[in-house]
C-alpha cells in the first residue's frame, strides 16, 4: 500500500509534468504563430520553454507531437467557456452567450487559434481525427441552438449547417484583425457580431426614391509580378494550400510541375516569387471583380449591391479555394516589400465592401453599425468557406452566398408581420 509521502510525491510529479507541458505548449504557440510550423525548430522550442532538448523530447518525441498540445489550449478553453444548453434560457440568449464566449476564447488565445486554423494539415491523422471530433461537438451545439430557435419560431428556418458555418467563420476570423490595444473591447465586438447575426443590417422602411449605390475605386495596375507558366503556378498553389509554403521545397514544386529544378529557376529567382505571383494575381483579380460588381448600374440600392458582392465572393471561395487558402494563410511569409503589395490589395478590397455598408447606412437603408467590424465579420464568414465547403455537396457556392447574404441582411430573428422590413 502506498504511503502518504508516495502519494504526495506522485501528485507533485503529475503537477510538474502538466506545468511543463503547458510551458512547452506556450513556447511553441508563440513560435508557430510568428514563424509558422516549418519555421520553428525543436531547438528553438526548447530554448523558449526553458528546458533542455532532452527534457523536451521526453514530453514531445517529434515536432508534430507539439501541435496537439497547442490545439488543446483552444479546444479546452472553448469547451469550458462556451455554455451548455440550459432550461429556461431562450435560443436568442443562448446564441448571444455562445458568441460572446467564443470571441473571448479567440481573443485570449489568438496564437493558439492561428495555429489551430493555419497548421491543421501538419497534424497526424490520429490527432486530426480527435481534433475534428471535439471541434464538431461544440459546433454541433451552435447548430442545435439555431435549430431550437427555429422550432420555437424565435429564429427563421434558415439552413442551420450553413448558418452555423457563417457564424463560426465570422467569430474565428477575429484573430486576424482584433487588437487588445484598439478602441473596441471584447464585449463591443461580440455585441456587434451578435446584432449582425440576430437582426441583420437592413433598416425598416421602403425603397429610396433614387438609386443609392457605393461607387467603386479605380483599380491600380499590378506591377512587378514575375511571369510564370500556368502549370508551374498551379503546382505551387496545390502544394502551398495542402502542406504550407514553408513545408514545400522547390524540388516538390518542380516534380509536381513535371520539370527540372533548373527549369523552375529559369522562371523564378526564389520560392518567394511563386508565392507572390499567386497572391498578387488572385488579389488583383478579386479587387477587379469587386469593382465590376459595384459598377453594375442595374442594381438600385446598396442592399442589392451588397448581396451581389457576397454571392460573387462566395463563388470565388468555392471555385478557387486553394488560391484562397494561400492568399489568406500563407502570404505572411512573403518578404516585407512583397507583403506590402498584398496588404494594399487586401485593404482596397475591404474598403470597397465597407463603402457599400457605409453608403447604405448613411442613406438609412442599413441600421447604424460599426462598418469596419461588420465588414470584417462578413468577409470572415466568406473567407472561412474553404475550410468546410465541398464542391460535391448539395449546395453550389452561389447558393451558399445567397444564404450568407440573407443572414447578413435580414438576420436569423423571426420578425412579426408588423416588424417586417
Amino acid at each position: 500500500m502506498a504511503s502518504v509521502n508516495d502519494t504526495q510525491a506522485a501528485s507533485h510529479s503529475e503537477l510538474s509534468a502538466a506545468r511543463r507541458r503547458r510551458d512547452i505548449a506556450r513556447a511553441a504557440t508563440e513560435l508557430f504563430a510568428s514563424r509558422g510550423y516549418g519555421g520553428a525548430t525543436m531547438d528553438a522550442i526548447a530554448e523558449a520553454a526553458g528546458v533542455t532538448k532532452r527534457t523536451l523530447y521526453r514530453y514531445v518525441p517529434t515536432k508534430q507531437d507539439v501541435l496537439p498540445l497547442i490545439h488543446e489550449q483552444f479546444l479546452s478553453a472553448a469547451e469550458q467557456l462556451i455554455p451548455a444548453s440550459r432550461d429556461g434560457v431562450s435560443a436568442e440568449r443562448g446564441l448571444q452567450e455562445f458568441i460572446e464566449a467564443y470571441v473571448r476564447v479567440v481573443v485570449d488565445h489568438r496564437g493558439a487559434v492561428r495555429v489551430f486554423f493555419e497548421e491543421e494539415y501538419n497534424l497526424s491523422a490520429v490527432a486530426r481525427t480527435q481534433v475534428v471530433s471535439r471541434r464538431d461537438a461544440f459546433e454541433g451545439h451552435l447548430r442545435g441552438l439555431l435549430a431550437t430557435g427555429a422550432r420555437s419560431k424565435t429564429f427563421r428556418p434558415i439552413d442551420p449547417a450553413v448558418a452555423s458555418a457563417a457564424i463560426l467563420g465570422a467569430l474565428a476570423e477575429t484573430y486576424r484583425w482584433y487588437s487588445p490595444e484598439g478602441l473596441l473591447g471584447v464585449h463591443d465586438v461580440s455585441n456587434s457580431l451578435c446584432r449582425l447575426v440576430v437582426d441583420g443590417i437592413l433598416a425598416d422602411g421602403g425603397e429610396p426614391a433614387a438609386p443609392v449605390l457605393a461607387m467603386p475605386a479605380d483599380v491600380a495596375e499590378l506591377e512587378a509580378v514575375p511571369t510564370i507558366p500556368d502549370h508551374v503556378l498551379e503546382a505551387a498553389v496545390t502544394l502551398f494550400a495542402s502542406q504550407g509554403f514553408l513545408e514545400t521545397n522547390t524540388r516538390d514544386i518542380a516534380e509536381a510541375a513535371g520539370i527540372t529544378k533548373s527549369a523552375l529557376f529559369y522562371h523564378i529567382g526564389s520560392k518567394d516569387d511563386l508565392l507572390f505571383a499567386i497572391a498578387a494575381s488572385f488579389g488583383h483579380a478579386s479587387v477587379q471583380q469587386l469593382h465590376d460588381l459595384m459598377s453594375d448600374v442595374t442594381e438600385k440600392t446598396a442592399v442589392a449591391q451588397l448581396e451581389r458582392v457576397i454571392v460573387g465572393h462566395a463563388k470565388t471561395m468555392g471555385e478557387r479555394s486553394d488560391e484562397v487558402r494561400v492568399f489568406v494563410d500563407q502570404t505572411r511569409y512573403l518578404s516585407p516589400e512583397k507583403a506590402e503589395v498584398i496588404e494594399q490589395l487586401r485593404t482596397t478590397y475591404v474598403a470597397g465592401v465597407e463603402s457599400i455598408i457605409a453608403t447604405g447606412a448613411n442613406a438609412g437603408l442599413f441600421v447604424p453599425v460599426n462598418t469596419k467590424v461588420t465588414t470584417l465579420a462578413i468577409l470572415g464568414m466568406l473567407n472561412s468557406m474553404p475550410r468546410w465547403y465541398r464542391p460535391k455537396g448539395p449546395l453550389s457556392p452561389e447558393q451558399v452566398g445567397s444564404i450568407f447574404a440573407d443572414l447578413v441582411i435580414h438576420g436569423i430573428h423571426l420578425k412579426s408581420p408588423s416588424m417586417s422590413r
